[in-house]
Parts: C-alpha cells; structure tokens; sequence
C-alpha cells in the first residue's frame, strides 16, 4: 500500500539515490562505482507493493534494454566464442540497476507533483552540491572528493568530463522550467544556475555545450521565455570574473585550443565496428568484444549498439530516442497545466541534449538520462490523471444541472 507519509524510507532512499546521481567513483580501470546504485538497491524492500506503472505511461526501450544486453551476451556466445566479464557485471547487471532506478524514480514523481518537484530539486541539489565541492578542488589544486579522468579538464565529482557536461545540462534545462516551484525563493536557484554553468565552462566539453544550446532553443521555442534572472547573471558574472582574474579560464580555454582533434579517432572507430558489422551479417558481434578488442570503446550510442547487437540493437535505440521525444510532445499537448506543459518542454528539451550527446560519447547508461525517462513516465501518468478529474467535475456539473432543470 502507497504510503503517505512524508519521512517514509523509500521516499527519502529515492531522493538520495537523486542526490548521488552526479557523484561517480573510478575504482580501477573501466569500472566506476555510482552510490546512487546502492541507496537504489536499499530501496528495493520498500518499493514492493509501492511500485508500479500507470497503464499506458511506460517507455519500452528501457524497461527491454536488460534483454537487449542478454541478447548482445548470447551474440558473444555463439559468434566470437567468448562471454566477458565487462559484458555481464558492468554492461548487463548495470542495466537491470538502471531499470530498477527508473521505477523507483518515476513512482516517487508520479505520487504528486509535490513529490515530483522534490525528485527534481534533489537532482539539482546534488548537481549543485558535487560541482561546489569540485571547483573548490579545482582552485585549490587538490582532489579529496572527486577523481578527473583528463586532469585538465573539469568534471565536478562525476569522473568524465564529457559526461559531467552532459549532466550539467540536464540539470540547466531541468532547472529553467523547475526554479519557480521546486525551491522557496530565488537566491538557491541562482546561485545553482550559476554554479553549474561555469562548471559546464570549465569542462571544456563542446559537445556538452552544443547540447545545451539545443536543449535551450526547444525550451525557447516550446515555451514563452521567461524573465531574465537577474540574480543569477549576476552571480555567475561574479564567479566568471573570479575565474578570469584567477587564470582559470584562460588555462581551460588554452586546453581546448591545444587538445588534439580525436574526431578522425572516433570515426576510424566507428568505420571499424561497421566493418566488423557487415561481416557478422548485421547480427553483430558481441557485447564488449570491441572493447575487448580495441581496449576502447565506440563513442556513439547507436552505432555501438548496432555494432555489438545488430540490427535490434539499432531499432531499440531508435525506440530510446523516438518513443519519449513523441510522448512528451503529447504531454505538452494535452496538459491543461501550464506547469506541467512547461515541464514537458523542459523534458524534451533534456532528452534532445542527451541525444546529441549520445552520438559524441557512449551515453545510454548516463543516470541523468534514465532519470528523464523516469520524469516523462511520471509527466505522463500525472497529465492523464487531469482528464478523469475535469470529466467527473462535467458529469456533477450535468448532475447539478438535472436536479434543478423542469
């Protein structure tokens, strides 16, 4: 049975699993350890009898991207001979984590939109909290939080630059529709607003930054712009200057300058694993055995899912992308909430940059993604509850109207 108490265990497991999703802890080699993972897993005996889905709300990508991955292990099994332990701790077991994360996170937000509002803040509480504790890192020269895979490069607390960027975004789109209604006063979401953009600026990731700027003109274009923040102008103009004066950004702009162009890296990649495509007969070859091969990974989603999983890897990405792009255009269409339109723009524009992202690095396990996911099917569930509410309300109507007519 549903509780409705506020300071109920999964309610605050939830939150905090939100809260750590832009923390990542490199324990050797490919492997990190993301703690949102364990307070998810805390959360399991909570969630029976809790849990579901609303009839009609769920996405299918991914609640089928765990058999997806068996399938990628069984191609391993049967065309390159050999089922890696990479494919099955990191690739297979992370996937049922993910789809597990995804209930929790949707069945707290499709509770109410007051719960769907605190999901939503702990998400940028945690992003804000994590790029603090890391630029102060990055000023004093130090690490005792956070590890940076390209040491010149921030990443906040979340390891890889380019993923941080792609985060950070999420957290911006997700914020310029949220700061009215998921926090008190003005001051909070100002300052968050700023902290993550010179942490965006200082990640050097141009993908990250084309995102947004996608993001940005889906929210623009979907939705009347707002007023322009002043606070949080000002504040980040405050921590740009303070950066400019402390030869912080030169040093992040001369790191963009001088970084080698890997582009023609990553498309020799990707003309590799099609290769290899074509010569499995597009069935694939395999979950991780190009990485095993390469000791690299293929950085773009779709053609490392058709590469390794053939052709259902490539129609479950088009699912992953196309089937929550149309749901929240219909949320944005039938809501009579301009609240909830402005989240579903707000969504839609999130979605879009970790689109884009996922064709500049390997993006379908990035958590802010998943949590997106989470966020459209608890939109959906809460938008079809307007309807029965306002026919029921027309029905009294009719009611009343009978009882007094002749």
């Amino acid at each position: 049975m549903m509780s409705n108490r506020r300071h109920d265990w999964f309610t605050w497991l939830v939150l905090g699993s939100v809260f750590l999703i832009p923390l990542q802890l490199p324990v050797g080699g490919l492997f990190r350890i993301a703690p949102s993972d364990f307070l998810v897993c805390l959360a399991i005996p909570f969630a029976i009898g809790r849990v579901s889905v609303s009839r009609g709300s769920g996405l299918i990508a991914p609640f089928v991207f765990p058999v997806l991955m068996l399938w990628g292990l069984a191609i391993s099994a049967l065309v390159s001979d050999r089922v890696l332990t990479h494919a099955i701790l990191v690739k297979t077991v992370g996937a049922v984590i993910l789809v597990i994360s995804l209930l929790c996170w949707q069945q707290l937000a499709r509770e109410s939109d007051r719960s769907f509002d605190r999901l939503v803040r702990a998400f940028l509480l945690g992003s804000f909290f994590f790029t603090a504790v890391g630029l102060v890192e990055w000023v004093l020269g130090t690490s005792f939080v956070s590890e940076r895979f390209i040491e010149s490069r921030f990443s906040g607390a979340y390891y890889d630059p380019n993923h941080y960027g792609s985060l950070t975004a999420v957290g911006l789109l997700l914020l310029s529709a949220t700061y009215r209604r998921a926090f008190s006063g003005r001051v909070l979401p100002a300052a968050i607003a700023a902290v993550l953009l010179l942490g965006l600026l200082l990640s050097a990731s141009r993908g990250a930054w084309i995102a947004l700027a996608l993001g940005s003109m889906i929210v623009v274009w979907l939705r009347p712009p707002p007023r322009l923040p002043v606070k949080a102008v000002a504040i980040g103009l405050a921590g740009l200057l303070f950066l400019v004066l402390s030869g912080f950004v030169g040093r992040a702009l001369d790191d963009i300058t001088d970084r080698p162009d890997n582009v023609d890296h990553r498309t020799s990649l990707m003309e590799e694993g099609l290769d290899r495509l074509e010569e499995s007969h597009f069935v694939g070859i395999g979950l991780s055995v190009f990485l095993d091969d390469n000791d690299i990974i293929i950085h773009n989603s779709a053609v490392w899912l058709v590469v390794e999983m053939g052709v259902v890897g490539l129609a479950v990405f088009v699912l992953f992308v196309g089937q929550p792009a149309l749901r929240l255009l219909d949320c944005r269409r039938r809501s009579r909430s301009s609240y909830r339109a402005e989240l579903a723009a707000a969504l839609l524009a999130a979605h879009a940059a970790m689109t884009f992202s996922s064709l500049t690095v390997e993006a379908t396990y990035q958590r802010q993604w998943w949590l997106v996911f989470a966020l459209t099917i608890a939109l959906t569930s809460l938008i079809d509850q307007e309807r029965p509410l306002a026919s029921t309300r027309q029905d009294d109507t009719r009611a009343a109207a009978g009882k007094t007519g002749p």
